[in-house]
């Protein structure tokens, strides 16, 4: 199947809300509460969650397309780290997301390849991201591109308690 990056643009806020949700439900069924999942679809997997991002000229989001712009399966996005660090110094790959069906077929180096292309253009000195500790896949598909786990914290829910391991990566 011919699969085709490019980057997002005002409209396609539509498709990243249905491409991150089922992502999402993919990678955390089973891992993450029901409850935390619903609430993660609310907040971070909306569409005017996308939209904002779409709109600001600092965030770069990339999407995987099968056939030709027919489907999208996949993405990445860069933004600023919430940190506060000097602009365009540190970026954060807040998310990079791919149906099951097509890992392992390269196309997430592609997208990570996007992502760190697009944050040395911007001049930055480090990348860093977000893994949920029990994501031992995505922790290996990270260090094999230069990734070090930095700390560990816990994104917290009304009930629950989640594990993540921050990673860095010098550009």
């Amino acid at each position: 199947m011919d699969v085709n990056l490019r980057r997002c643009i005002p409209g396609d806020e539509t498709m990243l809300t249905l491409l991150g949700g089922a992502t999402f439900l993919e990678t955390y069924a089973g891992y993450v509460a029901a409850e935390d999942i619903m609430l993660a679809a609310r907040n971070w997997h909306a569409p005017d969650f996308y939209a904002a991002w779409l709109a600001r000229s600092e965030v770069d989001v990339h999407v995987a397309e099968a056939e030709a712009g027919r489907a999208m399966v996949g993405y990445v996005a860069l933004v600023p780290h919430e940190d506060g660090a000097a602009p365009g110094l540190r970026l954060e790959v807040k998310r990079i997301y791919l149906l099951h069906r097509f890992q392992g077929t390269g196309l997430g180096k592609r997208l990570m390849t996007a992502a760190l292309t697009a944050a040395q253009a911007r001049g930055a000195a480090e990348v860093w991201l977000d893994v949920a500790e029990f994501n031992a896949h995505a922790i290996t598909f990270y260090t094999a591109f230069g990734y070090r786990i930095l700390s560990t914290k816990h994104i917290v829910t009304p009930d629950h308690s989640y594990p993540v391991h921050t990673l860095v990566k010098a550009l």
